[in-house]
């Protein structure tokens, strides 16, 4: 019986200090958005509405709930932004690829363009920035 306690308060030990390595909590929707927010950051993280809220710091991530796909604590955080049209500065240069990485546009933006896509999942870089996006 010793022997089973002492496994299982060493492999309680080993968890928590795994868990304090931990920076990030990542979240990941079903329409291909991705977010990741510090944990040191003061994370807060509330339900209004049928929607999910997590606050750290300035950063701030919200969804429907119905459209969460999952979240999880990471040592990295996501590459994946999310991008707005308002945010990409005009004359910038917008790339679409598949997710397997092949380019499959590239255009200057302007104000009001649209792409032209296919239903699939992609990944668009503009302004500094990557973000997935499903076309349905």
């Amino acid at each position: 019986m010793k022997k089973i306690l002492s496994l299982a308060a060493a492999a309680i030990i080993a968890l928590g200090a795994q868990a304090e390595d931990v920076k990030y909590l990542n979240f990941r929707t079903l329409d291909g958005q991705e977010a990741s927010l510090s944990i040191a950051e003061g994370l807060t993280i509330t339900f209004q509405d049928g929607k999910i809220v997590a606050r750290a710091a300035d950063s701030i991530f919200q969804t429907e709930l119905s459209n969460m796909q999952d979240m999880y604590f990471s040592y990295q955080i996501t590459d994946i932004k999310s991008i707005t049209t308002d945010e990409i500065p005009e004359g910038a240069i917008v790339r679409i690829y598949t997710t397997d990485g092949h380019m499959v546009q590239s255009y200057q933006h302007t104000q009001g363009a649209q792409p032209q896509l296919p239903a699939g999942l992609y990944m668009i870089q503009a302004g500094g920035k990557t973000t997935k996006t499903l076309v349905k």
